[in-house]
């Protein structure tokens, strides 16, 4: 935003104290703000042109339409008009947005300062008021992302009306001034800040849009709009956010209740009534032991209290009480609720803060019912909550969660006798008659399955399957081989007798099916891998899947996903110890390791231009026709292949594990997923896929395979920000490849070695190891290594400032990658002939490399190079004064870094940030965002970005008045230099001190 336009406004209020607001300069003359800040009286304004009397003001009849112009007596030269729009409210979707005001934090002793805030509006969301003709506007929310050092807008008034010293000046906001500022996006005007959003939580604002102006009388009105320079409001241009539904939409995702639930009369009547209170936002808890029931008593009310929550009716698994699946993060789980209700997925913030604070916004204005299952936590669901009173929340957990403030809580016990027989007659109703002496051998059906919902239904399955077996041949059977554990009512036993009973009655297939589903290390199965496990045709594998389905003996809670419930896993695995030899068990994980380490090896040949590199001594198996991974469409980089791993890189995780414990080769094979996983940004995977295969290697004493892997540490640990494990692989590898004379694997090595000390700022070592990749290359005749080598030595020449050694490096090494079609290597090689024209301050020219790299990338799904092509745009921007756009790209960067783990990418991204706020002035937003990316910089040795840092906090110091701690900070920014050998910012920071200590030489002991 033009800090030219903002607008600081003085005034008096009515009982004779000084107040303070915001405004925004929307021309020449006229200065926009709110109501509330010009109800006062003698009102002067302050702007970067000087101060200015005001001749006239011009307020709304009725502060509910929170919006006043103030008229100046004295233009202010060279301001045009802004363009005014309305927001579209009819989708759902978010707009990026920012407001500049002068707030209390901000102020010292001679003046006040700006500070600006980032967010975005979700344009369907809000609160409503009530104008005086009884009409409804929807103000808006934003919701901020703050600077850095800035303190949280929370509850507090945001107009500063002097109330002077003690308790009450303490418990004004910090940000108390900021009423009336101007909200933009871009250079368009959409309205003004009203006030802290309190049921949006914190760093979210109330914005009156200025469409608000529609609802005052014509006469009034037309004097606003004229003022404005709008002739006619209804051709305003008008906002709209990329959409995924409609604000008059109704989100659905609960699961169906079942049509035979029975009993918990309490409980119903008890989550009911927690429903109907009045006062907070309601949520419920429902704990108890698994197969109780929670979830369908959590649906079954969820559906009986649907029609007082017309907005939205949300359900999602949080996994907490799940065997092979970690808990999901709340993070991810604000992720899925927001896409679920509308909002774009990049549009969805980054940090959990502000996912919360977006989730919170969105449902100001709804009546939303949301049901947290599987939840491990209060920690967990915590910011999961909404703050709309007009919402209810149940929530089920295997533990009670007590840490939930103001939760009801409802525990659910097995079901008494008369439900647990009622819950059996309706399962098989109509399957078999039953007499009056029925009842008796009923009440012993549910004895022996415990009174447990989940045993109860898997019997009353088997007799729909086998009506002719009656109830006397249930009890036998379940008295049987499985029988007289049914007196232990609350263990496991219990529902093992009801899984034998099912079990026994499947054909021999589908037993084996349901065995071997038991034995997938992953958290599900599709099926083809139940074929696969099975040694079944897949169709035949398909069809039993559908048995088990209606057995209840598999979940399929997504479609072409199948899973099993805990207990039955753990029954499913008993039973294929039991049934099965060891050798059997083995050849079927076997079949099912090498059927993933198959699909890996295509995801990878259609993610990577050059064909893979096998785990060394085991070969990269060929791929045949899989359904799990469509074939290839048109060009080399199919989403599909990319959308594989996504979904299936945990049970490739899971799988790699359960081979390396069970001492498989495939161990080694499934390694060829790690490669395409780190380009994706899951360096966490990829790190225990290699671990996995290090530990197989050394096992099998396969040398070669275990240099492979150590090289995968070494570049998961530089990707990671571990310097030291990846330097400790890197010289491990480099031994054994030496000793195995692996050429290719030694070149990884030093090369990986060379980044590693270019990073931490030793050149002349960098230059020396990344000149013996290229040699050992050129002799093995490794092109694709020669390029790397070459893109290396190019960096490390930039770094030095010798651009045209660098534009040499750079250059070959795009020729050598686009002979041999390494699009990798392409994108790599645009963005250090890039960074070469920026340095040159060719920026037309570093934009198309930078923007040919992002496009690379982008296809590619190299979300690391991306981020640094967006760095680089940003970088871009920054020196041609494109300051939104600079902004935008270095929070882009930051947030793509977090993402994938990339400290280093972080820290670049902060000292953009804080060159940027230097640039324009925000001297104590420089500061923080410089000393956030020197504490990031030295945390992973990166000394060139902690020489950048100190320097910029230096020049900030001697700015502020503080020479002594400038040239302190110089002095320690220079001896990073001169270590690493950068003679020319050595001489820059003598330079720097030396024209400190002469102008300041008499002050702060200089």
């Amino acid at each position: 935003m033009n800090t030219d336009r903002i607008a600081l406004i003085r005034f008096r209020t009515h009982d004779g104290r000084t107040g303070v607001g915001s405004g925004l300069l929307v021309n020449d003359r006229t200065v926009l703000t709110a109501h509330h800040v010009a109800e006062g009286t003698d009102h002067r304004v302050e702007c970067a042109a000087g101060p200015r009397s005001v001749a006239s003001v011009l307020r709304a009849e009725s502060s509910a339409i929170d919006l006043a112009l103030l008229t100046l007596t004295e233009p202010v030269k060279g301001l045009g008009a802004l363009e005014v729009a309305r927001v579209d409210r009819t989708s759902v979707g978010m707009l990026k947005a920012c407001t500049v005001g002068f707030p209390r934090w901000r102020r010292d002793s001679r003046h006040r300062r700006t500070a600006q805030v980032d967010g975005t509006i979700p344009t369907a969301e809000g609160l409503a008021y009530t104008a005086p003709s009884g009409e409804t506007e929807g103000l808006l929310t934003l919701v901020g992302n703050r600077e850095p050092g800035a303190p949280a807008i929370t509850t507090g008034s945001l107009l500063d009306t002097g109330l002077g010293t003690g308790a009450c000046a303490d418990s004004r906001s910090p940000w108390a001034g900021m009423s009336g500022a101007g909200v933009v996006l871009s250079d368009t005007v959409i309205g003004v800040v009203r006030s802290h959003n309190v049921a949006a939580g914190q760093n979210s604002l109330t914005v009156t849009p200025l469409t608000a102006l529609e609802l005052l009388p014509p006469k009034v009105r037309k004097r606003f709009w004229a003022m404005l320079g709008v002739e006619d409001a209804a051709k305003l241009p008008v906002l709209t956010a990329a959409s995924t539904g409609t604000a008059a939409s109704v989100v659905n995702t609960l699961p169906r209740s079942v049509p035979d639930f029975t009993g918990r009369d309490t409980a119903l009547r008890d989550l009911l009534d927690a429903a109907a209170g009045d006062g907070a936002v309601c949520v419920a808890s429902i704990d108890g032991m698994g197969g109780v029931g929670k979830t369908e008593l959590a649906l079954h009310a969820a559906h009986r209290m649907a029609a007082h929550y017309l907005d939205a009716q949300l359900f999602i698994d949080l996994q907490g009480f799940s065997r092979d699946r970690s808990p999901v993060p709340p993070g991810s789980a604000l992720e899925s609720l927001l896409i679920a209700v509308g909002i774009a997925p990049e549009q969805v913030p980054s940090e959990l803060e502000q996912r919360a604070a977006l989730w919170r916004a969105t449902l100001a204005r709804r009546r939303a019912l949301l049901i947290l299952d599987n939840a491990i936590s209060a920690e967990q669901v915590t910011p999961l909550l909404p703050g709309n009173r007009e919402c209810a929340v149940l929530i089920t957990s295997r533990r009670r969660l007590i840490d939930l403030e103001g939760a009801k809580f409802v525990t659910v016990d097995t079901l008494d006798e008369p439900s647990a027989v009622e819950l059996l007659k309706r399962i098989t109703a109509g399957t078999i008659p039953v007499a009056d002496e029925d009842d008796e051998r009923m009440r012993e059906v549910v004895r022996l399955c415990g009174y447990l919902p989940l045993a109860i239904r898997i019997a009353g399955a088997r007799l729909r399957r086998r009506p002719q077996l009656g109830l006397s041949g249930l009890i036998t059977e379940l008295t049987g081989a499985h029988g007289g554990l049914g007196a232990l009512r609350s263990s496991e036993r219990d529902v093992r007798a009801a899984f034998g009973v099912s079990y026994d009655a499947l054909e021999p297939d589908a037993q084996r099916l349901f065995r071997r589903l038991g034995m997938h290390p992953g958290q599900d199965a599709t099926v083809t891998d139940a074929a696969e496990l099975a040694e079944l045709p897949r169709d035949t594998a398909e069809r039993l899947l559908e048995e088990l389905l209606g057995d209840n003996l598999v979940q399929e809670l997504q479609s072409g996903r199948f899973s099993l419930h805990d207990l039955l896993r753990d029954y499913a695995r008993d039973r294929a110890r039991q049934d099965e030899r060891p050798a059997e068990r083995a050849a079927a994980l076997h079949r099912l390791f090498g059927r993933y380490a198959e699909l890996a090896a295509a995801a990878d040949r259609e993610l990577s231009p050059l064909p893979p590199r096998a785990a060394a001594g085991t070969g990269t198996p060929e791929a045949g026709e899989h359904p799990d991974l469509p074939a290839s469409a048109a060009g080399l980089f199919p989403s599909e292949a990319r959308q594989w791993l996504v979904a299936e890189h945990a049970n490739i995780v899971a799988c790699a594990q359960s081979a390396f414990e069970s001492r498989s080769v495939h161990t080694l094979t499934l390694t060829v997923a790690a490669g395409p996983l780190l380009l994706l940004g899951y360096a966490d995977d990829a790190g225990a896929l290699y671990e996995s295969a290090l530990g197989a290697a050394r096992a099998l004493g396969d040398r070669t395979a275990e240099a492979a892997a150590l090289l995968g540490l070494g570049e998961v640990g530089r990707f990671a920000g571990r310097v030291a494990a990846a330097r400790d692989s890197f010289e491990v590898a480099r031994a054994l490849c030496a000793e195995l004379e692996d050429g290719a694997g030694l070149a990884r090595a030093l090369y990986g070695l060379g980044e590693i000390e270019r990073t931490a700022g030793r050149f002349g070592a960098a230059l020396q190891y990344h000149g013996a990749a290229h040699a050992v290359c050129c002799d093995a005749g490794d092109v694709p290594g020669q390029a790397d080598a070459l893109r290396g030595m190019g960096e490390v020449a930039q770094a030095l400032g010798d651009l045209e050694s660098a534009r040499q490096h750079y250059g070959r090494s795009l020729s050598l990658s686009e002979e041999t079609g390494n699009f990798y290597a392409q994108a790599y090689a645009y963005l250090g002939l890039a960074e070469v024209e920026q340095g040159a301050r060719d920026h037309a020219a570093a934009r198309e490399r930078f923007e040919r790299a992002e496009a690379i990338c982008r296809t590619i799904g190299n979300r690391r190079g991306l981020a640094n092509a967006r760095y680089g745009l940003a970088e871009v921007a920054r020196a041609t004064h494109d300051w939104d756009r600079a902004r935008a790209d270095y929070a882009r960067t930051r947030a793509i870094c977090a993402e994938i783990g990339n400290l280093r990418g972080q820290a670049g991204a902060l000292l953009g940030l804080g060159s940027l706020e230097e640039a324009v002035g925000n001297g104590e937003s420089a500061v923080a965002h410089y000393q956030a990316a020197h504490d990031l910089c030295q945390q992973i040795g990166y000394r060139p970005g902690q020489a950048t840092a100190l320097s910029g906090i230096g020049k900030a110091a001697l700015e502020g008045g503080d020479p002594a701690r400038a040239v302190a900070v110089w002095e320690q920014a220079r001896a990073l230099c001169s270590d690493m050998g950068l003679d020319q910012r050595v001489t820059e920071l003598d330079e720097r001190i030396r024209e400190a200590r002469q102008a300041y030489g008499g002050a702060g002991g200089l």
